[in-house]
């Protein structure tokens, strides 16, 4: 929120390459007029953004979401591990709670709700939308096992079958590619994200999603003069 002028500058400088989001505080009481502050600036979204003193579901928080969802603004939310081990109060299933009070809010929560990812991937398959991305220490826990991603997203031979909700959608779908590494770590991120696509046996369709069709959806960006 200090850098809002020098971040939206470089955000309109490169148009082709940044989708601005800005990180209100939402336990701030100004919360409101935040949002709507950066929304006329002309930000596109929210995050990231963790939570201290409540959980993400807390009623205190609704008018934020509501708020955010009127204007078409997508939210990154910080789910689970957090310095210090401050985790409890971001567990991903507090997400769901948010995604049937505003179902056309979309959350693209960060780090698969580490360490909870089965409790995201369930919490994913029933909203629509729900998605994450397997940023932070994720991959490299499970880079010797980058398999154990199908266990979790388990559900895409079953679509259409008892207890798959009548929109859910291929299970890696509901994952998007993200880092908040440096620079200099993009390119060994690329790589574990790439391993455990090949783990998983994910289609190229699916891997396109996941690394830009999903979030060009979102936002309604044409890719098609990008792609060769």
């Amino acid at each position: 929120m200090n850098n809002l002028e020098r971040g939206i500058k470089f955000a309109n400088a490169n148009p082709d390459r940044v989708i601005p989001y800005a990180a209100v505080d939402i336990d701030n009481p100004n919360v409101l007029k935040d949002i709507q502050k950066v929304y006329d600036m002309g930000y596109k979204g929210l995050g990231e953004l963790p939570v201290n003193e409540l959980n993400f579901d807390d009623p205190k928080y609704d008018p934020a979401w509501a708020l955010a969802e009127k204007l078409g603004m997508p939210i990154c939310l910080h789910t689970g591990i957090r310095s210090r081990g401050h985790i409890a109060r971001m567990r991903p299933g507090y997400l769901g709670t948010i995604c049937v009070k505003f179902p056309d809010l979309v959350i693209h929560a960060a780090h698969f709700g580490n360490p909870w990812y089965a409790e995201a991937a369930e919490v994913a398959r029933r909203n629509k939308n729900l998605y994450f991305d397997l940023t932070g220490s994720t991959l490299i826990k499970k880079s010797e096992n980058p398999w154990y991603w199908k266990e979790v997203l388990w559900w895409t031979p079953h679509l259409g079958k008892p207890h798959m909700p009548t929109d859910a959608v291929p299970a890696f779908e509901k994952i998007v590619f993200g880092t908040d590494q440096s620079p200099s770590g993009m390119e060994e991120n690329i790589l574990r994200f790439n391993n455990m696509l090949d783990a998983c046996e994910v289609p190229q369709e699916t891997r396109d999603k996941c690394y830009y069709g999903t979030m060009a959806r979102i936002h309604n960006i044409d890719v098609s003069k990008y792609l060769p």
